[in-house]
Formats: C-alpha cells, structure tokens, sequence
C-alpha cells in the first residue's frame, strides 16, 4: 500500500467529469462496471453513490463491503475506496465540492436520519461491518433515480435559472434520503439513529441542565458506554461536546444579537457569567466583550 500511487481526482479533474460551473457546487456522473475492478483512488469532494443496478463490492484499503441494486451511502473527501469484482454493476453519483455545500439546509442537517447518513455511518462503517447503510425498495430507489436524471439534465443543459432549480433538487434529494433512512431504521435497534438522537437532544436543549447519566438513559446504556461510544462518534466527551456546543452558540449570539454577555451566558446553560466569560476566553483567546468588539469594528 505505501509504494502504490493512489490516483487523486480534484473536483475538476478533464475529461472525467461534466465541467462544473464554478458558481455551482453539485455535479453528477454515471459509472459502469462489468468484469472490471476499479483501482485504489481517493478525490477531494463529496460523492453519494446509488447504486443503480447489478452487485459487486465496495472496498477500502482495509476492507470490503457486498453492495447491490438499491445501497445508497456517501464516500467522504479523501478516502481511498474502489469497486470491484462487479460482473454488472451501475453506479449514479451525486457528487458535492465540499462539505460547506451542505450548511446550506441546517433544517435538514439537524434531522438525526441524515445526520447518520451524512456523518455517522461513514465513520462507523467499519466497526458496524456496513450494516446500518442505507438499502431500498424497489420503488424508493427509483425516486432517487429521478432526482439524479433530472439534476443530470440540468447540469447538461444549464438553462435559465439553473443554479436555482440545481439547489432545489438537491435540497428534495437530501430530505428523501432522510424520509428514506428514518423509515427504514424506526423499527429497529440502530446505535446510530440513537446516538444522532441523542445529538440533536443536546443541540436543541443546550440551555437547559444537561447531564451525562440523563443522557445515557436517553441513549439506552450504562454512563460508562455511553462516553465511550460518545467520544467514538464526536470525538469528545458528552461534558466536552456540551461546552463546544455553548460556546459555539454563545458566539453566534454575540455576532447576530444585541444580548448582553450575561444574558447569552443565561440562554446558553452556564450558571454564571464568570465561569462563562473564562471559559470563553480560554477557547477563543478574547473575552466575549472583545470578541463583541471585533464584530462591531469590522
């Protein structure tokens, strides 16, 4: 592995791609594969793969998944993977510059269903041997077809009020794919839904008190589990993750309204403005005051 070259596909990469536009950040391709593997590569954007129609495996340097008409997941920026031994196989892909594309529908990105899709499956495939991976019907898949012949048409023919109509397909396309991964894991013990839950739980109750053994109760495990699986998904701790999250929405209130630092210090969780306005400083190197004050001098 350390002596192989390992092709790397940039977002505009000729003749491999449709040009993309640069004022427009999706794109789509069609892969087909018969008795042919592909070789090691890696790219610097986002792709969702449908898989469209026949079987094969999805591989990675260190492991390899079956894949078959139906399986929709995403491959993030930077991870090497091929396909291979497809007999048949054909890929759609959604592709997507970066991962800033997808700030652009908060009301979705804080759905638990795709917060699994986008995020946690991805890191998770491995431990969970890909099986909380997205398969559907006969029927679902072909609503995600759709979707991709018609952004495909788009970006083809890039008429009138095409960025427009490129941002609202994508924007249908991500919320099916969070009906689609919703319905197929409401019926079962999915780790994942239930820590993205538990996630979302702390995103929209962060100015309230918040405790650890509350939430492994939510999560449905010991305090113990629920950290160690906690920090595996997020990296943090649950007391770690809380604080970032605080102080990140403290920031954002110190940009966009006129609160006091004691009242953001309220409406955040923190029980005192001191302890508020040290911890703040400690992450962010200016005390809520002078970070106020760089907003307003700017």
């Amino acid at each position: 592995m350390s002596d192989t070259v390992i092709p790397f596909y940039q977002w505009n990469t000729p003749g491999v791609f449709l040009p993309a536009r640069e004022d427009c950040p999706i794109n789509t391709s069609r892969d087909f594969y018969s008795e042919k593997s592909l070789v090691l590569h890696t790219h610097d954007f986002l792709e969702i793969a449908i898989i469209a129609d026949g079987s094969g495996y999805y591989a990675t340097p260190t492991e390899e998944f079956p894949i078959q008409r139906g399986d929709v997941f995403l491959i993030p920026q930077g991870c090497v993977h091929r396909y291979y031994p497809p007999k048949s196989m054909l890929v759609y892909n959604i592709l997507l510059r970066n991962t800033e594309v997808l700030q652009s529908f908060p009301e979705l990105l804080t759905e638990p269903a795709l917060r699994c899709f986008l995020d946690l499956e991805p890191r998770f495939r491995k431990h969970h041997n890909f099986q909380y991976h997205l398969r559907l019907s006969e029927d679902d898949l072909q609503i995600l077809v759709d979707y991709w012949q018609l952004m495909t048409k788009e970006n083809y023919n890039r008429g009138p009020h095409y960025l427009t109509i490129m941002w609202s397909l994508l924007r249908c396309f991500l919320a099916q794919l969070c009906r689609f991964y919703s319905d197929l894991n409401k019926d079962t013990e999915n780790e994942l839904m239930r820590m993205a839950e538990t996630l979302k739980y702390i995103d929209t109750h962060f100015g309230e008190p918040i405790f650890c053994t509350e939430l492994a109760k939510r999560y449905g495990k010991s305090p113990k589990f629920f950290t160690l699986d906690f920090r595996r998904a997020t990296g943090k701790t649950p007391r770690e993750y809380l604080l970032h999250f605080r102080l990140e929405k403290a920031r954002e209130m110190l940009r966009e309204t006129t609160l006091t630092a004691k009242e953001i210090s309220a409406r955040c969780g923190f029980c005192e403005p001191c302890y508020f306005t040290q911890r703040f400083t400690k992450q962010y190197k200016m005390s809520p005051t002078a970070f106020r004050k760089t907003i307003t001098n700017a």
